[in-house]
């Protein structure tokens, strides 16, 4: 008899033409598995499901390992504990048994290409660039190649490298990142950059973009670069014959004047 047969024949599972359903209380979370930060952000990500389920809404299938009990969540840990929060809260959600029940579809793989889901397969709230970092860095230890990591997440190599860069970077770092004062692509920069002192050049940055009034640090595009020339750079001469042009441009911290991406990126972020 197959698992599902098994689990179907002690009630734990249905199978209703809607697709198959499990008991809530059949359902194990692994503790760690889930990369998912903790923070205001999770809850109020957490407390929308549950007001979802409450109002009778619905969602799409978690993603479950069969076990002889029940099931272990691969995908949907978000689902499950705001299925858990709202029956507590309201047990009229519970059929006459006192059971929710909750769709599932069944996860085939082995422990690696399970982590791999925890990335492919989120349908809610999107995690965060170091949350990624964290999931390919576990698929590294596994021996996943770069490449085989960015095939699985239909991404680019580079993104895996950074994200795996940001992984690995020191916690100061994770720190800014994570509290959103330090953007994940201007971390990657620094970490580039200066290595180790990646974390004290970022701070140094960071204080000196606050006492400007600016919250955070972000990686500029082009296009704010550009802009940020026209506005702090003065043409000062133009030599018809030859096609040179000076310029002058006031910045904050002495950047060489060779150097017109530094020079724009200064004022940008003296603006």
């Amino acid at each position: 008899m197959s698992s599902l047969n098994k689990l179907n024949a002690a009630k734990i599972i249905r199978r209703p033409d809607t697709g198959p359903v499990i008991r809530l209380s059949a359902l194990r979370v692994q503790d760690g598995f889930n990369e998912r930060t903790p923070g205001p952000e999770l809850e109020a990500h957490i407390e929308a499901l549950k007001r979802h389920k409450l109002a009778g809404g619905t969602w799409p299938p978690i993603l479950i390992s069969l076990e002889d009990k029940g099931g272990l969540v691969r995908d949907g840990h978000c689902r499950t504990e705001a299925t858990r929060r709202a029956l507590a809260e309201d047990s009229s959600i519970a059929d006459a048994d006192g059971e929710v029940w909750m769709r599932f579809d069944v996860f085939t793989g082995n422990d690696a290409e399970a982590v791999a889901a925890i990335a492919q397969t989120n349908a809610g709230l999107k995690l965060a660039p170091l949350e990624l970092g964290r999931v390919y860095k576990r698929l590294a230890a596994f021996d996943w190649p770069v490449s085989r990591i960015a095939t699985s997440m239909q991404k680019s190599e580079e993104h895996i490298r950074q994200m795996l860069l940001l992984a690995n970077a020191n916690t100061d770092i994770q720190r800014m990142v994570q509290a959103g004062t330090v953007s994940a692509a201007e971390a990657v920069k620094a970490v580039r950059k200066r290595g180790a002192e990646a974390g004290q050049e970022l701070a140094a940055r960071l204080e000196a973009a606050q006492a400007k009034g600016n919250s955070k640090l972000v990686a500029l595009n082009d296009g704010q670069l550009f802009k940020a020339l026209e506005r702090g750079v003065t043409v000062t001469s133009f030599d018809a014959a030859t096609g040179e042009i000076r310029l002058q441009a006031k910045t904050s911290n002495g950047v060489g004047a060779g150097d017109l991406r530094s020079i724009a990126k200064s004022l940008a972020e003296a603006a």
